[in-house]
């Protein structure tokens, strides 16, 4: 299979995203007793499907190395908080309709997992504040590398709910959401539905019926 990449790249002031997918050239390898997990019934509406590519996971729990590396001791509890809030976003809107099977499992110690989150030391390109790559072979996920930028809201009130946004965000194109969706209201848009004015607002109410009916489209096939 030929190889080819897609490469998306937004800005909205300081508060951008860059979803980085590309396909892979070796074929993952199915058992053959075992057909990629199916997790729901298409056709959930509203969805912005048709405006994205659709990959995903075989199988769940997923796990995921975060390195805070460049943090500071003294700011380490609050960026596991809110990175950590981030990640299980999705699993715990989705918790009604679809289990824990979206579940990752979170470590801090250096592995082999399939995923990686780490903090840039500096800044990303194009000023980004998070960037995703993918690798995958036709529609089943390998791997995926999640990349943030310091938070701007360090020492405020804000802090937590900005990072578990911004990891959100890129959760949502590492369990298979390719593209941005083309409604500014949506989690997975390229402005990521982010700012101060949800300062108050519980980040999971930020995930939105056609964010979560488009990542079910991803896992009913």
């Amino acid at each position: 299979m030929s190889a080819s990449s897609f490469r998306f790249r937004y800005l909205l002031g300081l508060l951008c995203h860059i979803a980085l997918a590309q396909v892979a050239c070796t074929p993952l390898p199915l058992s053959p007793d075992r057909a990629p997990l199916i997790l729901a019934d298409c056709g959930a509406q509203p969805n912005f499907a048709s405006a994205t590519q659709l990959k995903r996971w075989q199988s769940f729990p997923v796990d995921i190395y975060v390195d805070l590396g460049p943090i500071p001791e003294t700011l380490l509890d609050v960026y596991r908080e809110g990175v950590e809030r981030g990640i299980h976003l999705w699993a715990e809107a989705l918790q009604r309709t679809m289990g824990r099977l979206l579940q990752f499992r979170v470590s801090y110690s250096p592995n082999a997992a399939p995923v990686t989150l780490s903090l840039s030391a500096g800044p990303l390109l194009e000023n980004a504040m998070g960037i995703t790559e993918l690798t995958f072979t036709d529609e089943l996920i390998v791997n995926a590398k999640i990349k943030l930028t310091r938070s701007h809201y360090e020492r405020t009130p804000f802090l937590v709910n900005d990072l578990a946004n911004t990891t959100a965000h890129e959760i949502g194109h590492v369990l298979g959401i390719v593209d941005h969706s083309p409604s500014s209201e949506d989690k997975m848009s390229a402005a990521g539905n982010f700012g101060v004015h949800n300062q108050d607002q519980d980040p999971v109410s930020l995930l939105t019926a056609s964010d979560l009916n488009t990542l079910r489209e991803a896992y009913c096939r």
